[in-house]
C-alpha cells in the first residue's frame, strides 16, 4: 500500500485548485498528501525528488498546463523531456491552462451570482480569457479563483472539460 501521495504542480493558483478540489476527495487513501510546486525548482531538485518518492511506498502526479502546445501527447513528452525520471503514466496535462479547470466546475446558476459568462466547454480558456471574464467586483485574481471554488462542482467540471474528466476518473 502507498502511504504518501505528492502532487506536482507548477505554481500556486495549481496548488490552491488540487488543496480544494482534488484533495478532500483522496484524503483517506494516504496517511499524507503533499503538493510540490515546481516552477521554482532546479530540474535537478525535481528529479531528486521524483528518484526519492519512487524508493519509498509513495506515489506521485505530475501536472502540467498545455501552454503553447497542439496536442497533449506532445506536452507530456516535453515534460519527460525535461525530468527524464518521471513516469509517463503519471503526467497528466491541464488543457489549455488551470483558470480552464478553475470555470469547469461552474455552472450556469453559479455563473450568474458571479455576474460571469458560463461556458459548457472550457477546454479552450486560458489566462487571458479567464482574465477577461473577471468582474470589475473583484479585488484581485486570486479573490475571483477563491469564489470560482467555493461553487466549485466536480460532477459540473467533469461535463464541461475533458482534460479534468480524465485526469479525475484517473487519479481519483
Amino acid at each position: 500500500m502507498k502511504t504518501g501521495f505528492y502532487i506536482f504542480v507548477e505554481g500556486s493558483d495549481d496548488s490552491r485548485f488540487i488543496n480544494k478540489v482534488i484533495r478532500p476527495v483522496i484524503v483517506d487513501e494516504f496517511n499524507f498528501i503533499k503538493i510540490i510546486e515546481y516552477a521554482q525548482k532546479s530540474k535537478d531538485a525535481i528529479e531528486r525528488f521524483i528518484k526519492s518518492i519512487n524508493s519509498m511506498p509513495a506515489d506521485y502526479i505530475f501536472l502540467g498546463d498545455l501552454d503553447l502546445y497542439d496536442c497533449f501527447l506532445e506536452k507530456i513528452e516535453s515534460i519527460i523531456d525535461t525530468f527524464d525520471v518521471l513516469d509517463k503514466e503519471k503526467v497528466y496535462v491541464v488543457i489549455k491552462e488551470m483558470e480552464s479547470w478553475y470555470l469547469a466546475g461552474i455552472d450556469s446558476s453559479c455563473a450568474k451570482s458571479l455576474d460571469i459568462n458560463h461556458f459548457r466547454d472550457t477546454e479552450k480558456v486560458d489566462k487571458e480569457k479567464f482574465l477577461a471574464l473577471m468582474p470589475e467586483s473583484f479585488d484581485s485574481v486570486i479573490d475571483y479563483k477563491q469564489e470560482l471554488l467555493k461553487c466549485f462542482s466536480i460532477d459540473t467540471a467533469v461535463t464541461q472539460n475533458d482534460s479534468f474528466r480524465y485526469f479525475y476518473n484517473n487519479v481519483v
